[in-house]
């Protein structure tokens, strides 16, 4: 199925891993990334580059281009999100799944005041009205702890939620 090795080097041990992927273990995106050349190009340039050049440790990364503590409280809850689904379901986390875990997050972030919609959609490349449309559902299932988010949410759209009992010619 695949034309290429896959060569896969952890600093950690220094050891080189040289396999085939198996077909039933990835996603047809990923097959799909492997068997084009223009990303096996960008690979191999990337992995030239690390070897002349070197890498950045973490901390140095992180002083030249800081996270904000938003974006590290999101990291933090998606790594920890994708280890609790790996343990529920005994197996490993699908791109997929690993796009929706990011989407709920990203909208947890945008209901929660955590940033504005334009901001969020640009960083998390999730498009608005997945966005829009998560939070309102974490809204409406109370899931968040998020003040006054049915009257923010009625006064915004000019809609009534159907958890807010002011009638509507008083508000």
């Amino acid at each position: 199925m695949y034309r290429h090795d896959i060569v896969m080097t952890t600093a950690a041990t220094n050891t080189t891993a040289i396999g085939t992927p198996a077909g039933a273990e990835q996603d047809v995106e990923t097959r799909a990334l492997w068997n084009n050349a223009a990303f096996r190009a960008t690979l191999q340039r990337s992995r030239h580059s690390a070897a002349g050049q070197g890498t950045l440790p973490l901390d140095k990364l992180d002083r030249r281009r800081p996270l904000s503590d938003v974006a590290k409280a999101h990291a933090a809850a998606y790594l920890a999100a994708l280890d609790q689904l790996e343990d529920e379901q005994d197996a490993e986390v699908t791109d997929d799944q690993g796009r929706l875990l990011h989407l709920v997050l990203t909208a947890a972030a945008y209901a929660r005041g955590q940033g504005n919609l334009a901001e969020l959609v640009e960083e998390s490349g999730c498009p608005e009205s997945e966005i829009r449309a998560v939070a309102a559902a974490l809204r409406g299932a109370r899931l968040l702890d998020v003040p006054d988010a049915d009257r923010v949410s009625s006064t915004a759209t000019g809609r009534a939620s159907p958890h807010d009992s002011t009638p509507a010619a008083t508000r």
